[in-house]
């Protein structure tokens, strides 16, 4: 075992994942100076086998023992109606005296903050802070830690650590998203299952097809910041983190083990790196570190499985499959069989291995695998491996007690369901219309909407400020929205461009992340974009507490939580949604369309330096107006910023929001069938 106590005090943090309590023994072993796991409620990995509060009760104060740090993962978005159960689970946690909390809920962090104040939190990376602006708003709220957005350069991190006061947490090692974390829709679009709320289906990883060619277009390398051990120990970073609470404890070992030898002694890599082979990831690349996107690290003719590929199922006798293969296989070894389609795979542990004909080796796995011809198989975990893990005796410490129930959960809950927006709209209804084009303004009028969101880049808002005509026509009813990536080296030059706006009487802005409301002076007047989730009353006090006066309802929302979540939010009836959001170029030039195994369209845009995947199928929710306003939704907004602009497309959306009249081919998304 790792002796942690040896550790200089100076070092920095090794962060690695515990997906069982196997993996947090053998994060302990390799030399993890800290461990993050996941509870069986609120995590964004709800799929790995997590903690239960009893085995945490005993688990936590074995490692705080060999001073080990335990954050827990509460970084999913909370439902209205969870919220009292997020209350008892943080009470919990407080009385164990946990080390931190990572969250992604703003609801969770005001709830934090006020009544658990011992309780140390952490601002997940699907916060999608990227910038100095979203770290000094993330310490405003009483944040102590930051986890950075994975898709910056070495220079913009320490660009942003310079600028900072807050400790900075980076991850180093293990796969990558396609979307800005935090940002994705996908899964949720895609059947409900939401990768803000754990559920994640990895739809990045599936076989699309595109001009009659298919290909693993949004699928990225895996990550591997060997190189960059030394730059982020001089920059000053907090903690250095590795993904992977999904893999297994060979997986922890090996690269805990290594990024701890690469920690203690960072001249000395090279001959590490060779045993990164074996952590059965895809091929490895530095993502932006070094400021330029590596080449090929999508590649839209390999395939999106995971370990070390030994080649395509040749045949198949049974549970017998016959590889071309010169890789060792064991009895014992574990291998994925990952479908073409890019679903993902079925593992299974090796039976028998023998000699087939012309090279070809046959492997038998153990009963109940369907194997198909064409399959890629992986192996994913060596026998051998697994014999040399540590044996650990059952954990013998003195149970940290926790609470059954918290006294203060209904007084706390009454509190929280107090109303905080005030309905909005002439008559009880609004409409907003968001664009992305100053040529929309000119097709609509002012008598036709309650307000314009337009948002643009800089350049287009420059342009915006010789439109006299146009300010003139739209006055105190068009808003300034900001995109939801906004590079640290643009932040000053955004700060010129928004005093621009202020100076010429456009004072009403909207903000795609957070981090954005650190831009803005106090006579702005803000409102958030959906994309700053919203799905809790919290939430909502959260944001009024920080002077947003307007906020949206979740697109991947339902009927059910909307009717209890407050009456003061905007709700986007129209619009293409963006299911990923990324600085990752894809394999699929811009303004093409494809689809995945089960005919769902898509079409790719790009748009502020950003590449946007959105589904063919609109979102339409004018037939449920009336059943909204029943509800006390009464701020409405038709989202065009996917489509071209012209007259007879905004005449035709605003005569069907006033008919209540469905958009042919359109999708209700979540609203009627629930947001899981």
């Amino acid at each position: 075992m790792y002796i942690n106590q040896q550790m200089p005090p100076s070092s920095i943090e090794l962060l690695a994942p515990a997906g069982s309590l196997d993996a947090l023994h053998a994060a302990i072993d390799a030399g993890a100076n800290a461990v993050y796991l996941g509870l069986t409620d609120f995590n964004a990995r709800l799929r790995a086998k997590n903690f239960t509060l009893q085995t945490l009760a005993y688990a936590l104060p074995y490692a705080q023992r060999l001073r080990v740090k335990v954050y827990v993962t509460l970084n999913t978005l909370i439902k209205q109606q969870e919220l009292s159960g997020l209350i008892t689970l943080l009470h919990q946690l407080d009385s164990m005296g946990v080390d931190a909390i990572i969250v992604q809920d703003l609801g969770a962090v005001a709830i934090i903050r006020k009544w658990f104040p011992r309780l140390a939190i952490h601002a997940s990376t699907q916060m999608a802070l990227h910038n100095s602006a979203g770290v000094a708003t993330a310490q405003s709220l009483g944040i102590k830690r930051v986890i950075l957005s994975r898709e910056l350069s070495l220079d913009e991190i320490i660009t942003i650590r310079k600028a900072s006061t807050c400790d900075l947490e980076v991850f180093v090692h293990g796969a990558l998203c396609y979307s800005i974390s935090g940002l994705c829709l996908a899964s949720s679009f895609l059947g409900g299952s939401s990768g803000n709320r754990g559920r994640c289906t990895q739809a990045c990883r599936r076989s699309y097809a595109a001009s009659d060619n298919k290909g693993f277009y949004f699928s990225p390398d895996d990550f591997c910041a060997l190189d960059y051990v030394r730059p982020f120990m001089q920059a000053g970073i907090a903690s250095l983190k590795i993904e992977g609470r999904m893999k297994n404890p060979q997986y922890v070992h090996t690269v805990t083990g290594v990024y701890r030898a690469a920690i203690d002694s960072p001249d000395n890599i090279d001959g590490l790196k060779e045993r990164l082979r074996y952590d059965f990831g895809r091929s490895k690349c530095s993502f932006f570190l070094s400021g330029t996107l590596p080449p090929g690290i999508i590649r839209a003719d390999r395939t999106a499985g995971v370990g070390i590929l030994l080649g395509p199922v040749l045949r198949t006798e049974g549970q017998t499959l016959f590889v071309n293969s010169a890789e060792e296989i064991a009895p014992g070894d574990r291998l994925r069989i990952q479908p073409a389609s890019g679903f993902e795979g079925v593992s299974a542990k090796v039976v028998r291995v023998a000699a087939g004909l012309s090279g070809e080796r046959a492997i038998t796995l153990e009963p109940g695998v369907a194997l198909h011809k064409g399959d890629s198989v992986y192996c994913i975990g060596r026998v051998e491996l697994q014999k040399n893990l540590p044996s650990h005796p059952r954990i013998n410490e003195q149970p940290r007690p926790f609470p059954k129930q918290c006294s203060f959960t209904f007084k706390l809950m009454q509190e929280l369901s107090a109303q905080t927006y005030p309905r909005s709209g002439d008559n009880g209804q609004a409409l907003t219309i968001q664009c992305n084009s100053m040529d929309w303004l000119a097709l609509i009028g002012p008598q036709e909407c309650s307000s314009v969101v337009i948002t643009g880049d800089r350049e287009e808002y420059n342009e915006l400020l010789g439109k006299t005509s146009l300010l003139q026509k739209w006055g105190k009813r068009l808003v300034c929205g900001l995109p939801p990536f906004i590079a640290e080296d643009d932040l000053a030059a955004w700060k010129v461009a928004i005093n621009a706006l202020m100076a010429a009487g456009l004072t009403r802005f909207q903000i795609s992340t957070i981090g954005q409301r650190a831009l803005f002076p106090p006579a702005a007047s803000l409102r958030a974009d959906t994309s700053v989730w919203c799905l809790n009353q919290a939430a909502q006090k959260q944001l009024a507490a920080m002077g947003i006066t307007q906020f949206n309802y979740s697109v991947e929302d339902d009927i059910m939580n909307i009717s209890v979540c407050g009456k003061g939010g905007a709700l986007v009836l129209f619009g293409f949604m963006p299911l990923f959001i990324s600085r990752i170029p894809p394999a699929l030039k811009p303004d093409n369309t494809c689809e995945d195994s089960y005919g769902n369209g898509f079409f790719l845009k790009k748009r502020h330096g950003l590449y946007y995947l959105l589904g063919q199928k609109p979102l339409c929710l004018f037939p449920k107006r009336k059943k909204l306003v029943r509800e006390g939704v009464s701020h409405f907004v038709i989202d065009v910023r996917f489509m071209a602009p012209e007259r007879q497309t905004a005449q035709t959306l605003l005569r069907q929001y006033r008919e209540e009249e469905r958009v042919d081919n359109s999708t209700m998304f979540n609203f009627k069938m629930g947001l899981k």
